[in-house]
């Protein structure tokens, strides 16, 4: 399958309004990719744009200013592990963190059961929390 390639604003207040010193904005994905956008239409009783607004409306503040996920000039993708972060885990706990010289560790927690559960930096390197109930996958 062939990767899609970013969106990208094309008018002046997408591009400021999604810039990554605004909190509220998306700098990686302003607009939803193609395959994003049928999807949530399916999915979702709101229209596909308005789903893409309320779905992070602090992308920004959890990647970039909470998070460690790293800056880069176009708002392609980056991973932690390319910016010297690295993450540790032991055996098979649902504890992990990640590590880097001179920086606090962030803390990664998840259970899966019934519910699933997780709270702390994650892969992309964003803050996050969820709580969701799960259908037949853990139970």
């Amino acid at each position: 399958m062939e990767k899609e390639s970013l969106p990208k604003c094309k008018s002046t207040f997408c591009k400021i309004w999604n810039h990554y010193l605004n909190p509220f904005g998306n700098w990686n994905e302003p607009t939803p990719y193609p395959s994003k956008r049928v999807k949530n239409a399916e999915d979702s009783w709101m229209p596909s744009w308005l789903w893409w607004a309320q779905r992070n409306p602090l992308h920004n503040l959890t990647h970039y200013w909470l998070g460690i996920t790293p800056l880069t000039e176009d708002g392609s993708w980056k991973t932690p592990e390319e910016d010297g972060w690295i993450k540790e885990k032991k055996d098979d706990s649902n504890f992990s963190f990640w590590k880097k010289d001179g920086k606090i560790p962030r803390p990664y927690f998840r259970y899966d059961g019934d519910w699933t559960f997780y709270f702390g930096w994650t892969s992309r390197g964003n803050l996050g929390a969820a709580l969701r109930k799960n259908h037949g996958e853990n139970s």
